[in-house]
């Protein structure tokens, strides 16, 4: 009885080491799309309020004259959690990779891992084959980072069977990687409005008269140093249109950005007195003035001056 019993039990885990092997060999292959491209291809922009969602493309190959199941799965990466982060010299950049598009799922590895954080697979038939697979990259908008590379490192493995009995069959390492650009952008706006608001194109000085003022601010976003210059098409001063700017054709007056004043007189494009920027993405407030020289005897008309502002990250 006892050699009987032996003999079944051998045969049965033959039978299953025969099914194994006759199932063949499972392989990743390329993982591609993990980087961030955000809106227009040019990285992860921490003051773009939208929210994008990247797939990244999977892919399984099989050699064997059988059948098989398998299942994907994706390791914590750096933070040694699910709450996934892309690391850089500057802090980190949360992110995290979903099984579904609405990002209610999260990829996760074992043993941690459930049947819905897992991706299934199966080749039902017999010789080469390859499936496709995709994972939703998710980087939630409005991260205050600085401009700079982040990244981490996943590794990929690929199990053969379920999740009640499965075995290793390959793994990768996957980088995933953003790149967050220097931006520091302008908006000129009305005393002590929000950026984003109604941009001021036009300072409307109504009728002129010495000493009259007009108050703005200046905004600039950033998340990097940057420089600003100011030029004037008529050099600090208003000339009455369709006029050669003559002496009586023109009225004079000043400028100060920030509480200091700005020489447009020469013509040319003049450096604000400071550089501006921290590296820490924010938005600085610079209140502008415009202050009516004398008017004179200057002829009536519409006088007018256009100031070009140049701000550059750097």
């Amino acid at each position: 009885m006892n050699y009987a019993v032996m003999a079944l039990t051998l045969g049965l885990v033959l039978l299953a080491l025969d099914t194994a092997q006759a199932c063949g060999r499972m392989q990743l292959g390329d993982v591609e799309n993990r980087h961030w491209q955000g809106k227009s291809g040019s990285g992860y922009d921490p003051f773009d309020p939208v929210s994008y969602t990247q797939t990244v493309k999977l892919s399984v190959h099989k050699r064997g004259p059988a059948d098989c199941n398998y299942f994907l799965v994706f390791s914590t990466g750096r933070t040694g959690s699910f709450d996934r982060q892309l690391t850089g010299g500057a802090g980190g950049l949360a992110y995290n990779l979903y099984r579904n598009a609405n990002l209610s799922r999260v990829v996760k590895d074992l043993p941690t891992a459930k049947a819905s954080d897992v991706i299934f697979g199966s080749f039902p038939a017999a010789g080469k084959q390859t499936n496709g697979h995709s994972v939703h990259f998710h980087i939630p908008p409005r991260q205050a980072v600085a401009a700079g590379i982040y990244h981490d490192r996943l590794t990929l493995t690929l199990y053969r069977g379920d999740l009640q009995d499965f075995t290793p069959e390959d793994r990768m390492e996957v980088r995933f990687l953003a790149k967050v650009p220097r931006i520091a952008n302008l908006s000129i706006v009305e005393s002590s409005a929000p950026f984003g608001a109604a941009a001021l194109e036009r300072l409307d000085l109504g009728e002129l008269e010495k000493g009259a003022e007009f108050a703005f601010d200046l905004l600039l976003r950033s998340n990097a140093d940057y420089e600003m210059t100011l030029q004037s098409d008529n050099g600090n001063i208003l000339f009455r249109d369709g006029s050669a700017g003559g002496p009586l054709d023109r009225v004079p007056y000043r400028l100060q950005i920030g509480g200091a004043a700005i020489d447009l007189s020469g013509g040319h494009a003049v450096p604000f007195p400071r550089a501006g920027g921290s590296g820490t993405p924010g938005v600085e407030r610079l209140s502008g003035r415009v202050t009516v020289g004398r008017v004179g005897n200057a002829t009536a008309g519409i006088y007018r001056d256009a100031i070009t502002v140049v701000v550059t990250a750097r």
